[in-house]
C-alpha cells in the first residue's frame, strides 16, 4: 500500500505585514523558495506562483549535470521562463 499523503514541511508558511505578504514554499529537499507579494494579492495566487518556481527550478536548474545548490542561477533558460511566470501574475 502506497503513501499518497505529502508531508508538509514545517516552518513559516506567511507572513502578512500591513501592506504586503511574504510566502515561503520548502521542497522536499529543503530548498526553500520566498515570494514578497502585496497584501491583496491571494495566497492561492502566491502559492501557485512558488511551486511553478519550483517545476522551473527543477526542470532547468536540477537537470543540470554541473549544477552545485551552493552555486548562484546561471540559466538562460530558467530566466526566461521564470519571466514568463511571473509575466502572468
Amino acid at each position: 500500500m502506497g503513501n499518497s499523503t505529502r508531508q508538509q514541511a514545517a516552518g513559516i508558511k506567511h507572513i502578512e505585514a500591513h501592506d504586503m505578504r511574504l510566502d515561503c514554499f520548502q521542497s522536499p529537499t529543503g530548498i526553500k523558495f520566498v515570494l514578497v507579494t502585496d497584501k491583496s494579492d491571494g495566497a492561492q495566487t502566491a502559492e501557485a506562483t512558488l511551486i511553478g518556481v519550483y517545476q522551473l527550478y527543477s526542470t532547468y536548474v536540477l537537470s543540470t549535470p554541473f549544477y552545485n545548490p551552493e552555486m548562484p542561477i546561471r540559466s538562460d533558460l530558467f530566466d526566461h521562463h521564470l519571466s514568463v511566470l511571473l509575466s502572468k501574475v
